[in-house]
């Protein structure tokens, strides 16, 4: 069972902040691709999903009522914006740069 009652197996999931730490609040941190777990399916009992936080390969456990909604095009954009950012941190963001 999960708080979006499908099937989340293989689906990248936006993690709601309320369940981690203050650093992780921030969008790119709460992506996390469900591979398994009882709480991945719509119809069963189980709450625990299982998968990778992309922001950092982690394998991971989480519950999947803490599942705020599918990922977005938009999301996975903001992951890799965040990466890039991290590598060159005196290069200004896109929407920076057009205001300068």
């Amino acid at each position: 069972m999960n708080a979006l009652h499908q099937d989340l197996t293989n689906k990248v999931v936006v993690i709601r902040p309320e369940g981690l730490r203050r650093e992780f609040h921030a969008l790119p941190h709460r992506l996390f691709r469900v591979t398994g777990g009882f709480g991945a399916q719509p119809e069963t009992l189980g709450q625990k999903i299982f998968g990778t936080w992309l922001g950092t390969g982690t394998d991971d456990v989480h519950n999947g009522m803490d599942v705020e909604r599918l990922a977005t095009e938009a999301d996975l954009q903001a992951l890799e914006h965040a990466r890039l950012a991290a590598q060159h941190p005196n290069t200004p963001a896109p929407e920076e740069a057009s205001h300068a």
